[in-house]
């Protein structure tokens, strides 16, 4: 009785309904296909691809047939792998499947993984006709256009979205999201809470939560959402990070600490874990073990402003004053750049050059922020302006660093031809 009663209502209906399938296979051979394709769909209605993938494998091979293959290219546009789309929408065509429906599928593909050129003319008619695909269509285009950082088109999407299914959490997280990107706080707790609300077991909108309301200092409320967070998935390597410093936002350091221990002894190379350490080692008087655990983190993301700060002030405190005082103007300038990304991107919407401000936010990005950050704008700037040499300059700069010889001498290339036909860098 125990063990049923720590299963949540939800959890315990998929354990019941997985048990008759097994059972109804077991009896009812005949209805082997049938069962395993009504959980496959089941899985993907739920966004469990991988497990909408292991139903379909286990159908026979003998008894595959068109639905099965386009179930099985659907579940993998939800995975992300477009040459098994590509494999299985083809197999499903030569079984003769609807080809309106193959047709429509390529469409969410190309949409989902931003190709919103080739994509974004079919989506009116998407939408005039969505069939029983409603919710795939809005995921898929607003996932494309949140690729491209085009944010713009996909929040009427969205708008439709909620309304047309306002039992569905995601588009209510996809919302929080940006409005955390924004830090618009009180926003996205409200996004975030109103997705709980649909779907309280799903331990990543509540970290996504958590994490916010410690953003805006609701530490009491952020503390139990984390608290519940870590009854459900105690070693989450995410979840532990915040966790630790939300701790050390409260002056609880010896709790932070061992939080931070338990981290390491999971992921002895955690990049969060490290850094936390590095700050309470300066915390506790140890300014020169400090700097010996910060200097390689700052080595490995020298756009880290946190990591950088700490570094600055442990040196500082180590006596080498000169290299801190550097560091610090290092600081300050980068946090001056993020306050910039932060009003372009308030006010991208009414700019009347987004291609520049794009391209601006993309730099900023990549030198304060992540990398990876800045090669998604670099990519919307080159959507927007293929003819663009400095996005093109960017890239070839990036790869450099990286050390990726060909992709720095195409993008190099890419960027000289421009310009020469452009005439502008």
């Amino acid at each position: 009785m125990r063990v049923l009663a720590s299963l949540s209502k939800k959890r315990f209906l998929s354990v019941c309904l997985i048990l008759i399938a097994a059972a109804t296979v077991f009896w009812y051979p005949s209805a082997d296909k049938r069962t395993r394709i009504f959980f496959a769909e089941r899985a993907l209605q739920e966004r469990k691809a991988e497990m909408a993938v292991a139903w379909l494998k286990s159908i026979p091979d003998r008894q595959s047939d068109g639905q099965t293959e386009f179930l099985m290219a659907r579940a993998y546009r939800r995975l992300g792998d477009l040459d098994l789309v590509r494999e299985h929408i083809q197999l499903a065509y030569d079984q003769g499947f609807s080809v309106e429906r193959l047709q429509r599928e390529q469409w969410l593909a190309m949409a989902q993984s931003g190709q919103m050129r080739d994509a974004e003319p079919h989506l009116r008619r998407l939408l005039q006709d969505p069939g029983d695909d409603g919710r795939e269509i809005c995921e898929s285009y607003v996932s494309g256009y949140f690729r491209n950082r085009q944010i713009l088109k996909a929040m009427p999407i969205i708008d439709a979205w909620q309304a047309d299914y306002p039992d569905d959490p995601l588009p209510y997280s996809i919302r929080a999201g940006r409005f955390r990107e924004l830090e618009h706080w009180s926003e996205a707790i409200a996004a975030y809470r109103k997705a709980l609300e649909l779907t309280p077991a799903d331990s990543d909108i509540r970290l996504q939560l958590a994490i916010c309301l410690k953003a805006s200092l609701k530490f009491d409320e952020a503390e139990i959402e984390f608290r519940k967070c870590l009854k459900e998935t105690p070693q989450e390597k995410a979840l532990l990070a915040e966790w630790g410093d939300m701790l050390l936002s409260v002056g609880k350091v010896s709790d932070a600490t061992g939080v931070f221990e338990q981290l390491l002894a999971i992921d002895p190379e955690n990049y969060d874990a490290r850094a936390a350490m590095g700050g309470i080692l300066l915390m506790n008087g140890k300014a020169s073990d400090a700097v010996s655990m910060l200097r390689p983190l700052y080595a490995e993301r020298p756009y880290d402003s946190k990591v950088r700060y700490s570094l600055a002030s442990s040196l500082q405190a180590a006596g080498k004053t000169e290299e801190a005082a550097e560091m610090f103007q290092q600081v300050n300038a980068a946090e001056e750049q993020l306050r910039r990304k932060r009003k372009l991107l308030d006010e991208l919407a009414n700019s009347p050059d987004p291609v520049k401000q794009r391209y601006e936010i993309a730099i900023i990005a990549m030198n304060h922020e992540s990398p990876e950050e800045g090669l998604r704008w670099l990519t919307t700037v080159i959507d927007m302006d293929p003819g663009h040499s400095g996005a093109y300059a960017a890239l070839a700069d990036y790869y450099r660093r990286v050390g990726n010889v060909q992709l720095e001498k195409n993008y190099r290339t890419l960027a000289e031809s421009s310009e020469r036909a452009t005439g502008r860098p």
